[in-house]
């Protein structure tokens, strides 16, 4: 059954955690909007944590994101602020990621807050923000738990937790959580309240591992789109726009095509954006006039068309992605202007393509042990059978691994304490795959790999750990052997995996 709940802030009074009926609440910790005080100490936090404690042990604490430069400043402070009221591992901590300045900082920008807070603390932050922040910005593809924030009913006032004639935002069925009123009366307190719905196992948000969540193909067809324009090596071409190099109309094609639509690509001049509107819409996508939409009412995803000339995507926060001109003749994009991310702007469009909504994924939850960000010495072993190397930070895994025939070759490197780049492990036969990348730990894992959580973390620079293959993977943070096993034995460098 969902849990019900409150959360509060120093709006509220003093006590107010023992004056009404809850499952769960959340106190404000710290931080504030741009143009207030960005490190903030609620000065309510210890009293209304404490009691809250006390009632029912589901207790959480958050932090307003005020939007500094560096996300690591204000995690930083939010994590010694917990730590401060003797909460770590105790509470849910979430990051409401809904001030303006913060949210123009986008997505990478609460990705590394996140990131920050889940090294510091040992477990995964929860993000709050709106449900339409949470689809344009693309929130889900981050791994990490959300909380929605959708009133169905506008500033209607609700009394009680009745969610009887309200709705959660499209597409955000799956949240951890759901604020769906700020204007809630609970009996015992006079004036309105912010209520919420809990829909995840409460324990589970506070250490516990859940498995990363599978790119839907929306996400899959944009994060394709960014990565071309990322990639210089992909150009701007008319002549040849299937393989390399891409024109407009290409790269949607492709972009659809990789994510799992059934668009087809035809590598001939038969398609191009005259005939989009009709592949399109036949693979389940919807021609919405574009003078219905507008640019303030896009969605990632969503494709601008112009039948005759041009065609773009939109990735949210106000950008599109898109292929634009042969700037310099050659193949390739020496420029970086060929294929590149820009602001939205307005242009004769005719129609916005929207793609179908992706189906509610399942929620799965592993019973790994919550990380411990301790660092320490990392241990190589290797399988004379199978060729297998492996990883470890624990002292009894490496130990029982050795038991089981497994060589064990010394301390590989050592994992900084307070790493804040989180390394994931996933397992598929006699192989084991060690990535930083959250993209390619979904990616693999929708082929069958294992995810097995997160052992260690690494930094964001430093020395560097590499990552070898042949047949299985290899890991190394000796750049003499790296080189002898590319050059002498045959080993594929998979370049540096990450930093310790």
């Amino acid at each position: 059954m969902p849990l019900r709940g409150i959360d509060v802030s120093s709006n509220q009074p003093t006590n107010i955690c023992s004056m009404v009926d809850y499952d769960f609440a959340i106190v404000k910790a710290s931080g504030n909007p741009s143009g207030y005080q960005w490190n903030y100490v609620n000065p309510y936090a210890a009293q209304q944590a404490r009691e809250a404690y006390a009632k029912t042990k589901r207790l959480g604490l958050y932090h307003f994101t005020f939007g500094q430069p560096d996300a690591h400043t204000e995690a930083d402070f939010f994590v010694e602020q917990v730590k401060k009221l003797g909460y770590i591992g105790k509470a849910v901590l979430v990051i409401d990621y809904e001030g303006d300045l913060a949210l123009s900082r986008g997505r990478e920008w609460v990705r590394k807050f996140a990131q920050r807070v889940e090294a510091l603390a040992g477990y995964k932050p929860v993000i709050y923000a709106s449900g339409s922040v949470i689809i344009e910005q693309g929130l889900k593809a981050l791994g990490y738990p959300l909380w929605c924030a959708n009133y169905y009913k506008g500033w209607a006032s609700i009394h009680g937790y009745d969610t009887s004639d309200c709705k959660i935002y499209s597409g955000c069925e799956d949240s951890a959580l759901w604020q769906f009123t700020s204007s809630g009366y609970l009996p015992g307190y006079s004036e309105p309240l912010d209520l919420n719905i809990c829909y995840a196992d409460w324990n589970s948000l506070i250490g516990g591992k859940s498995t990363p969540a599978q790119p839907g193909r929306i996400e899959k067809m944009v994060q394709c789109a960014i990565d071309i324009a990322n990639n210089n090596t992909h150009g701007y071409s008319q002549a040849d726009r299937w393989d390399v190099d891409y024109d407009c109309s290409s790269m949607m094609y492709i972009c659809a095509n990789y994510a799992g639509y059934p668009i087809g690509v035809g590598r001939d001049t038969t398609r191009y954006t005259g005939t989009m509107r009709a592949d399109f819409t036949a693979a389940g996508f919807t021609a919405i006039p574009f003078s219905q939409v507008g640019l303030g009412g896009l969605r990632r995803g969503d494709i601008l068309l112009n039948e005759v000339h041009h065609t773009e995507m939109c990735i949210g926060s106000g950008q599109l992605v898109g292929a634009h001109s042969n700037w310099d003749g050659i193949p390739g994009d020496s420029s970086g202007r060929e294929i590149s991310v820009g602001a939205a702007y307005n242009y004769p469009w005719d129609y916005v393509l929207r793609p179908p909504a992706d189906p509610t994924p399942k929620k799965e939850v592993n019973d790994l042990k919550p990380v411990v960000n301790r660092g320490g010495k990392v241990y190589r072993l290797y399988n004379k059978k199978t060729g297998a190397h492996m990883l470890t930070l624990e002292a009894k895994e490496r130990d029982t691994l050795k038991k089981n025939g497994w060589v064990d070759e010394g301390v590989a490197f050592t994992a900084p304490k307070g790493g804040v780049v989180p390394v994931y492990r996933l397992a598929k036969g006699n192989d084991h795959v060690f990535t930083t990348s959250y993209t390619e730990a979904c990616t693999i894992q929708n082929k069958g790999w294992t995810y097995e959580g997160v052992p260690f973390f690494g930094k964001e620079s430093g020395k560097a750990v590499y990552r070898l293959f042949k047949k299985t993977h290899h890991y190394t943070a000796d750049a003499k052997e790296n080189d002898e096993l590319v050059k002498k034995h045959g080993w594929k460098s998979e370049g540096t995996g990450w930093y310790v």
